[in-house]
């Protein structure tokens, strides 16, 4: 019925993102894969790519074909991996998505606490990889993902929403610059913001952390120097440990900063406001022992922090 030949160009062509790197990966070359893939359109009379930009994507015909052909192959590869012997079958791989916008060594400490403990049952590879929301989402409809970690609201049909956590976001700030201010006891938010000796530093102005520190600022009337801005906030984290000035930032984030004593939190010790953290699957995806010890972690940080 098929040609698996043309199933298989198309489904590594698909699963490393274009013609160039696939027809090195199946040694072959340029000109004689996109024939392949071209005959292949033609026998299912389906377009299955379309150019955006200099990049080639799947139309949703073609999302649809990769979601089988993805299938089809794993299974091939688990029986051959079944048939090694035990000591040359390959591990299980898990692969997840982290979108840009959360915290680094954050999802390092979530995922190294798990790989630490050595659990039988969490004998796997993971595989960790960070992009846009965007194109973790489509990586998830195309199963080149399994789970992906977002700090957004799910708004997507056929997706499973594995865990959701709301972590406290609190106002940062040096101890070493407390004292350097004359600061004797915590100041308020209030008392902290008149002091102009002492500069904000923010998340750039496309991260979804800034535009609940933006919302929190109107509606407080808070006003504060700028001194710096930054898409990468263990960038932030570090600046306000250097004493560079205070920084709203989710508590888990600075954890171990708190713990070390290298920082104070201004404000109610529940937070100002939730910052939430979500973790999502596909809603057909195959159970996964590591799902749940993810999923355990990730509700620890509803626990008040023991400093």
């Amino acid at each position: 019925m098929f040609n698996y030949n043309h199933l298989y160009y198309f489904y590594v062509t698909a699963r490393l993102g274009g013609v160039s790197n696939a027809s090195k990966h199946l040694v072959i070359s340029q000109p004689s894969l996109s024939a392949q893939i071209k005959t292949f359109e033609a026998s299912i009379d389906r377009k299955l790519f379309e150019k955006n930009g200099r990049k080639m994507q799947l139309t949703k015909d073609g999302e649809q074909v990769y979601t089988y052909c993805r299938q089809m192959f794993e299974i091939a590869h688990h029986l051959a991996n079944h048939l090694k012997s035990p000591e040359a079958q390959e591990k299980r791989r898990i692969h997840i998505g982290v979108t840009d916008q959360i915290e680094r060594p954050f999802v390092a400490d979530l995922l190294g606490d798990i790989l630490q403990q050595g659990k039988d049952h969490i004998n796997c590879i993971l595989n960790v990889s960070s992009a846009s929301e965007v194109e973790l989402l489509q990586s998830l409809k195309t199963q080149k993902i399994d789970l992906f970690l977002t700090n957004s609201p799910l708004r997507v049909d056929n997706l499973n929403e594995v865990v959701s956590v709301r972590m406290p976001v609190a106002l940062a700030i040096s101890k070493e610059l407390l004292r350097k201010n004359g600061y004797r006891k915590p100041p308020t938010i209030h008392e902290l913001f008149k002091n102009d000796k002492i500069g904000l530093l923010l998340p750039s102005p496309d991260q979804r952390l800034r535009h609940e520190v933006d919302v929190y600022l109107r509606q407080k009337n808070l006003q504060k120097p700028i001194l710096m801005e930054s898409d990468i906030l263990s960038v932030v984290a570090r600046a306000v440990v250097d004493r560079g000035g205070c920084a709203f930032l989710p508590i888990p984030y600075i954890a171990n900063e708190l713990k070390l004593g290298l920082l104070k939190l201004i404000g109610p010790t529940d937070g100002l406001w939730k910052h939430s953290l979500s973790l999502i699957s596909r809603k057909q995806i195959k159970y996964d022992p590591l799902f749940e010890e993810i999923k355990n972690n990730l509700l620890d940080l509803n626990r008040p922090l023991k400093t």
